[in-house]
């Protein structure tokens, strides 16, 4: 039951990255192949929605919406396409698609108060300690750090559930090239103000983990 409602979130979120990044694929491919793209978007998504993971946890669920962003529109691009293009064009897209996403499917309450530091890194640390709990080999695995002077919060992740998927589905590549720089996008957006991100080592680029250190202003 589930996995069936999983897959179910998972096919909403696909048919309306459809329209969200549906600009952002116009501008990078033109208006008519942009067309086509799509089309062959679905195929893909309807070859592969069966491999796509069952998560326990709602923020992994939202996370992993990632690969539903990113993996079609890879796969859809191919081969024959340069591979860094390829990512560029994902990039944009997962963006585009994240932020629509945002904005029409989370409360702006919530927002609001990721923007005020004290109630940010309560949130985060609920997050945290929830995919702690719900143990999911599929999601992700994190190790908050001790305070430092100037760090809002700090934390390395130790499994990362989109990078763990893209491996077994023959494309490590898709997280650095995809998804990792949306974290600097995120901060700089929604988090409180002059937020800053500093990581130096990343799962993606085979690295032990993803430090994560967001320092305030």
């Amino acid at each position: 039951m589930r996995e069936n409602s999983h897959l179910n979130f998972a096919d909403k979120a696909f048919e309306s990255s459809l329209k969200w990044g549906q600009d952002t694929l116009a501008k990078a491919l033109g208006p008519e192949k942009a067309l086509v793209m799509q089309g062959m978007m679905r195929e893909k998504w309807a070859q592969i929605r069966h491999t796509y993971p069952c998560l326990v946890t709602p923020y992994s669920r939202i996370l992993m919406l990632g690969a539903v962003f990113a993996l079609p529109l890879y796969l859809a691009l191919g081969r024959e396409m340069e591979e860094e293009k390829a990512l560029a064009i994902c990039q944009a897209h997962v963006e585009a698609c994240a932020e629509a996403f945002a904005a029409e499917k989370i409360p702006k309450i919530f927002f609001f108060a990721f923007k005020i530091p004290l109630l940010h890194v309560a949130a985060t640390r609920l997050n945290l300690l929830a995919e702690k709990l719900g143990n999911d080999s599929n999601g992700w695995l994190y190790k908050i750090m001790p305070k430092q002077p100037g760090m809002l919060i700090g934390y390395d992740v130790t499994r990362c559930g989109l990078h763990k998927y893209f491996t077994e589905m023959g494309v490590p590549e898709l997280t650095a090239g995809a998804i990792c720089s949306y974290d600097e996008t995120m901060t700089r957006k929604h988090f409180p103000k002059g937020t800053r991100l500093v990581r130096t080592r990343l799962l993606s680029k085979n690295q032990p983990c993803c430090d994560f250190r967001y320092y305030s202003k």
